[in-house]
């Protein structure tokens, strides 16, 4: 079963910052993202995780998880020069959380690894539907 990340990344053009985080948290995984051929580094381990309350959360639907992007000229100059798109990562998991026996898409660990990005070019269309909006 392969399992997957979807993070958000903001730019901001006029601070020149650029910040990866999850989509619905505060989180910073910009510590963790892969480089080069080599996977990420592991992260924190989180004890007893438990699904939507602790831990690290992967899925094996991510348009489930993709937003819309923030590409265009309008939306850029509209948000203060902060432009926003989804990244999505293969990753892996361990020490899973009891209540992944239940689950359909979504899983939870007390550590995830992210291994590669999957390009852009390699996405599904369901995928570039969810982040240009028209799913």
């Amino acid at each position: 079963m392969k399992l997957y990340k979807v993070l958000r990344v903001t730019m901001n053009l006029r601070e020149g910052t650029v910040r990866v985080r999850p989509t619905l948290m505060t989180t910073s995984y910009n510590d963790y993202i892969p480089v080069g051929s080599e996977p990420g580094r592991w992260t924190r381990e989180v004890k007893n995780p438990r699904r939507c309350i602790s831990g690290w959360h992967l899925t094996t639907n991510p348009a489930a998880y993709i937003r819309r992007d923030n590409l265009t000229a309008q939306r850029y100059l509209l948000a203060g020069g902060t432009r926003e798109f989804c990244v999505v990562f293969e990753a892996e998991g361990r020490k899973a959380s009891s209540d992944n026996a239940r689950m359909n898409e979504k899983y939870c660990f007390g550590q995830i690894r992210l291994l590669r990005e999957v390009q852009r070019q390699d996405w599904p269309q369901a995928w570039h539907d969810k982040a240009a909006g028209t799913s």
